[in-house]
């Protein structure tokens, strides 16, 4: 699991038992969490949530950190990886070396400012192994909203495959233009569509790619995490 995946599970975690947090940078290995105290909600601590080699590991920005805040922030994060399990279901786990990717996206206008959001994440042998979200704010893709999102998500999963020389692929997706304009089930009519479709076209020829339709908000593990990322690279990139 990411570093970012991870935090948006801490986050949820933390909520439920009372503590409001907002996603705040990343950094490298890392995603930082930005935390109310609950008792002075303009108060605010950073923690930075690392997932690298040595595993998932949190560490406490700055010296400013109430004592009675830290030490229950690291109870918490102790029960939290203690009882830690992400179900696989639906997610595939293979010895062939294929990996399964899960794309999405999002929009929203926020007081008349559009923003669309993706995100892509990859696993391999029922295990998250990458992922990653930003956010389009083109002009000239304002109006495709989340359909802009679904596709580039695939497009930056599929070179993120292409890259790290995986060489077969199933995307995973609810949104049909994702599949069906590569595959020529659908025409391609729009500038944006018609530069997808090539550049999928062009990866192809590295890639052995698969298609498989989701059901969006079905309680699949992998596309509702993607969802959940698409929406935190548009809020981020809000409060900035």
């Amino acid at each position: 699991m990411c570093a970012q995946t991870l935090a948006i599970a801490f986050r949820h975690h933390l909520e439920s038992y009372g503590i409001s947090s907002t996603m705040g940078t990343q950094v490298p290995y890392g995603q930082k969490l930005v935390v109310a105290n609950s008792k002075t909600p303009s108060v605010t601590r950073t923690l930075i949530i690392y997932d690298g080699k040595k595993g998932p590991r949190i560490v406490f920005e700055g010296n400013g950190w109430p004592e009675e805040l830290q030490t229950y922030v690291q109870t918490l994060w102790q029960r939290f990886q203690s009882t830690r399990t992400v179900t696989t279901e639906g997610v595939s786990s293979s010895h062939d070396g294929r990996v399964v990717m899960y794309v999405d996206g999002s929009y929203q206008d926020t007081k008349g400012t559009p923003c669309i959001g993706w995100a892509f994440e990859a696993w391999h042998d029922g295990k998250s192994v990458h992922c990653d979200s930003g956010v389009l704010n083109d002009p000239s893709v304002l109006s495709l909203r989340n359909v802009a999102g679904e596709c580039e998500a695939a497009r930056q999963g599929l070179q993120w495959c292409h890259d790290h020389a995986h060489r077969t692929v199933e995307v995973r997706y609810d949104y049909q233009g994702v599949a069906a304009w590569p595959t020529r089930s659908w025409k391609a009519k729009l500038p944006f569509t018609q530069q997808y479709a090539k550049d999928i076209h062009k990866l192809a020829e590295h890639l052995s790619i698969s298609w498989t339709h989701v059901r969006g908000h079905n309680g699949e593990v992998g596309n509702e995490r993607v969802d959940q990322l698409a929406r935190e690279a548009m809020n981020h990139q809000s409060s900035l």
